[in-house]
């Protein structure tokens, strides 16, 4: 018994048909890429975001931003980064 459900994988290549909706979800998707790489290399780190903040020299506020998946500058980012000793590789596919 179908329950017109869709899985959301179906819905989001469905919806991406539109140009609109798929510019949108891909920035949000970077967005969340950047931010699960940040918390995953400041708790692999063992460090709290006021510990990361006062190392990279940013706000708490900012690091909390950040891993909530917020707007990052290019330098933020890499400050956050190199502090936490991790080279950072860009790929465009």
């Amino acid at each position: 018994m179908k329950t017109g459900l869709m899985k959301i994988d179906d819905f989001i290549k469905e919806e991406c048909q539109n140009s609109d909706f798929k510019k949108s979800f891909d920035i949000e998707r970077g967005k969340l890429k950047v931010a699960v790489a940040v918390y995953n290399a400041r708790t692999d780190a063992g460090l709290t975001q006021a510990a990361l903040s006062q190392l990279a020299g940013l706000s708490p506020k900012t690091i909390a931003a950040i891993e909530q998946g917020d707007n990052v500058s290019f330098d933020d980012f890499f400050a956050i980064m190199s502090v936490l000793g991790k080279e950072v590789e860009i790929k465009v596919l």
